[in-house]
């Protein structure tokens, strides 16, 4: 033991040095990097003042056809097209997006295009698109108290905590006791029940259109699918009169949706005597004999003809740009005569709808809801366009059977162009509509249980679902770390009626740390970026030793907790650690019935006792089974002098004197029966007294077992220790690792010494779990609805991995991620082992250990300096004291005084010849 802690210290004072070591290089490099900075931004300023950019085109050119930027053109150029620039675009000139610039109904074109195809698009901005669309349907937790909110609120009351930088510095460091800030995490889950029931208005906004009428006379129609009608002028017969008078009239349109036109043709015209068609200040057609037009040219005035003509002028390009278009009829008349013409539009009928939105939200909810099969409702149209039934009457009734449409502003709007409606049944022509709808899907039997008193539970639930997250909310210490639909909630329009939050209630708390503090003197000038400094202080720590003795634990504990297949001959021999179990509690939706909460008076401070007590026996006893080499060092010297027990040659540090601190001469016992296994019996029947007086008798009967006369039985009755030969397992004993064993016992105490004074009405194996997640050894997996009814969500399960340990909980949870291991789904939770041969595979300075560093200190098991003493590490403060313990030194002292090395030294010599 003096060997042991010799090396523990020259290994603590090495890993000190090393800390020093690489501070120092930490800290010339961050001088270094300070002057280069300097350095660099002196250089920069030069070089700045130095370049003239009067040619911009020999950094970039860009292609005015394609949109694509070239940089560096002639010298190493790099060109990226317009995908590249913008991931997504569907274009494939830069035309098509400056046509853009400066439209908004384009633009809004545009961008309702990119959403209807990222609703279906397999890609990475479909599947992002879609996760943001899909969180409209997500409840949503009040965030005002969540602590990432209000600590940042805080900061940017106090900015003069980030205010600290330097230019020159020089550096600082020391070593001090101090404290280090670990967080502990208390997870808990609520439900969030989506209850749609009620009334609601369900309005649906659409509309459509290519151009919009502003001024002069209003005549637009639909001349079918993908076809509409412009007239200019006012249309009619001899509305003017005179001699050779000419007359105008303007009619002005705005193009609100150039995207969508397709052409547009000056198809047929219609007037007496002379016409003329204007554009802005441009004239494009005349008639009926081109330019003339008395009285303004030559010719006579009266006709006498009412003139009707197709141009076929093609006007399509000023329909296509997204502007207003004023069109002017000059008529010259003798006496009666009118003018008038029609401009043909096609367009692209998906194009047209620029509008087409149901909600709001919650009456959204209420109309899929039923379609769902959650809950029932009436929804009712009390807002309908006027409807035109298109199409052949095909089984003869005297109605046509075509598609049911309705006229929008010249455009012909079908049912089938319009996103559908979120209730079965009603049209999506609606334009608004009445929702009564009522929700139940909480509401039913459960399944029967017994509890451990033998009483049979069948709930039946009948009330109002209650909001079991609005504690959490309230709470500003509980922050929200997930959420999720359970599974089986979710509806076919991916509605979810009951979710699952993930809310940390955790703490801050300080533990004890040594620490290399490494800080930074700055004064002088600063390297500026722009009007801030471009580097700030900063600190640098090593928090070694209690890191170092977390880690030391987890190597330990992982031997404890390990299992591996038989040795067969035929098959390899296969090992896991930190193997747990699945367990699951219920819990009814609504809130009635809650089997999933945790019991009072579980102590992770005994538990750790207790392991902490097993694992200082499997070690020991693991000792004295060793080889003759580790036995003790004394021992081994004196055995080839002669085997008999006397005083001169008596064993100086025995192995089982080293664990059990016995220093007088071994008995006549100890000689006959061996003194290993002696000393392991001693060993394991005060351990088994310990946990027997701490834990009770059932708990330790599931360790310890005795082989008498009457064969194996239970290790205690009554309290009393049982004659015989003590052994580990056997009996009622749990077979497993060492750690199960331990979470066996300990379990059995929380089972026996708290299930008796509680009332509880659930299923002891429920029990079980809450106590294994007070140890904080269990990880939540997920939840489902157990209710196996379409529609229905009555009751809730939690599936849990539980371990051995919450060191054992927290490497599997640091592990899983690295080694792309899962956790499985509520209803199939993957509890598994990490294999042995995966261990390399882990980097271990990502494993953090501050949780479990922690539950160390919270419960006096973490090593600190004033702990570390040999009274308290190998004397009497031992765990493994059995009596009247005197700590190493001592012991090696009483020893030496009765030794004479001489003797032995010339016993060897004269037996080695």
């Amino acid at each position: 033991m003096q060997k042991f802690f010799q090396r523990e210290l020259i290994a603590a004072v090495a890993a000190i040095s090393l800390i020093q070591l690489h501070a120092g290089e930490a800290i010339a490099q961050a001088q270094t990097q300070a002057q280069r900075m300097s350095n660099a931004a002196a250089a920069a300023k030069i070089f700045g003042e130095s370049q003239k950019l009067d040619n911009l085109d020999s950094l970039f050119k860009v292609d005015q056809g394609t949109g694509a930027v070239t940089f560096n053109p002639g010298q190493r150029e790099q060109k990226f097209s317009i995908g590249e620039l913008f991931p997504g675009a569907t274009v494939d000139s830069s035309v098509d997006l400056q046509a853009l610039y400066g439209n908004d109904a384009a633009l809004t074109r545009a961008g309702e295009d990119a959403q209807k195809r990222l609703a279906t698009e397999p890609s990475v901005s479909g599947e992002a698109y879609r996760m943001i669309t899909d969180s409209k349907t997500r409840m949503r937790p009040d965030l005002n108290n969540d602590p990432i909110f209000w600590q940042v609120d805080e900061l940017h009351a106090d900015p003069g905590r980030l205010s600290t930088v330097f230019g020159e510095c020089k550096t600082q460091h020391s070593y001090r006791d101090s404290v280090r800030r670990v967080h502990m995490p208390e997870y808990r889950t609520c439900e969030r029940v989506k209850d749609v029931g009620g009334s609601a208005i369900l309005r649906h906004d659409y509309s459509a259109g290519v151009v919009r009428h502003v001024d002069g006379p209003m005549n637009l129609a639909s001349c079918g699918e993908g076809c509409m009608e412009l007239w200019i002028g006012r249309v009619g017969d001899n509305y003017w009169s005179g001699t050779c008078a000419v007359f105008e009239q303007e009619t002005v349109v705005e193009v609100i949706n150039p995207d969508a036109v397709l052409s547009a043709t000056l198809d047929y015209v219609k007037y007496d005597d002379y016409m003329q068609v204007w554009l802005g200040g441009d004239k494009i057609w005349g008639g009926p004999h081109g330019d003339t037009f008395p009285p303004e040219t030559e010719g006579s005035c009266e006709l006498a003809t009412s003139w009707e003509q197709n141009p076929d002028l093609d006007v399509t390009a000023p329909f296509q740009t997204g502007q207003v278009l004023s069109f002017k009829i000059r008529v010259s008349v003798t006496g009666g005569g009118e003018g008038y013409g029609r401009i043909r539009i096609l367009y692209d009928p998906q194009r047209a709808i620029m509008r087409d939105e149901w909600y709001p939200p919650s009456a959204v909810a209420a109309a899929r809801a039923a379609g769902d099969g959650f809950c029932s409702a009436t929804t009712t149209c009390t807002r309908m366009p006027d409807l035109v039934d298109y199409g052949p009457d095909a089984d003869g009734d005297g109605q046509p059977d075509g598609p049911v449409c309705a006229e929008i502003a010249g455009v012909r709007v079908c049912e089938s162009q319009l996103s559908s409606s979120p209730a079965s049944g009603l049209s999506a022509m609606c334009m608004e509509a009445s929702v009564e709808s009522s929700c139940g899907f909480w509401r039913g039997p459960m399944e029967c249980w017994t509890d451990p008193k033998g009483v049979e539970h069948c709930p039946v639930i009948d009330s109002e679902p209650v909001n079991s997250c609005a504690e959490l909310e309230a709470n500003p210490s509980c922050g929200i770390i997930s959420s999720e639909c359970v599974a089986g909630a979710e509806g076919a329009s991916g509605t979810c009626y009951v979710q699952t939050e993930t809310w940390d209630c955790g703490y801050e708390r300080e533990i004890p740390a040594i620490e290399t503090e490494t800080g930074y003197s700055c004064v002088g000038s600063m390297v500026m970026c722009g009007d801030k400094p471009c580097v700030t202080t900063s600190y640098e720590q090593s928090p070694a030793f209690e890191e170092a003795a977390a880690a030391l634990y987890a190597a330990r504990f992982m031997g404890m907790d390990g299992q591996c297949t038989p040795s067969d001959g035929t098959n390899n021999v296969t090992c896991d650690i930190f193997k747990g179990d699945g367990l699951e509690c219920k819990k009814a939706v609504a809130g009635v019935v809650d089997c999933c909460v945790r019991p009072d008076g579980v102590s992770m401070a005994d538990y750790l006792t207790l392991l902490f007590q097993m694992g200082k026996l499997a070690n020991a006893t693991g000792i004295l089974e060793a080889s003759e080499g580790i036995r003790g060092a004394w021992e081994t010297l004196t055995q080839p002098i002669d085997t008999a027990w006397t005083e001169l040659q008596k064993p100086f540090v025995q192995a089982w004197q080293s664990v059990t601190g016995g220093t007088e001469a071994a008995a006549s016992e100890v000689s006959s029966k061996g003194i290993l296994t002696v000393a392991q019996q001693e060993l394991m029947q005060e351990t088994a007294k310990f946990i027997a007086q701490a834990f009770g008798d059932a708990a330790a009967n599931s360790l310890f077992s005795v082989v008498g006369r009457d064969g194996v039985t239970s290790a205690f009755e009554n309290g009393n220790l049982a004659s015989g030969e003590m052994q580990l397992g056997g009996g009622e004993a749990f077979v497993g690792t060492a750690m199960s064993w331990v979470m066996t016992a300990y379990t059995i105490y929380t089972v026996t010494m708290l299930l008796i004074q509680i009332i509880w009405a659930c299923e002891q194996s429920e029990f079980e779990l809450g106590a294994k997640r007070q140890l904080k050894s269990c990880h939540y997996v997920g939840s489902y609805c157990k209710t196996k009814v379409l529609g229905q969500c009555i009751e809730k399960r939690e599936a849990h991995c539980c371990f051995a340990s919450p060191l054992s909980r927290i490497l599997q949870e640091q592990m899983r991620p690295q080694l792309g291991l899962s956790w499985g789904t509520g209803e199939n939770p993957q509890c598994g082992g990490i294999p042995a041969e995966r261990l390399e595979e882990v980097d271990w300075s990502k494993v953090d250990l501050s949780e479990w560093m922690g539950i160390l200190s919270e419960t006096g098991h973490l090593p600190t300096t004033d702990k570390m003493t040999a009274d308290r590490l190998t004397g009497s403060g031992s765990y493994l004291s059995t009596a009247a313990r005197l700590n190493t030194l001592d012991r090696l002292k009483e020893r030496w005084t009765d030794m004479d090395a001489d003797a032995v030294r010339r016993k060897i010599e004269s037996e080695l010849r």
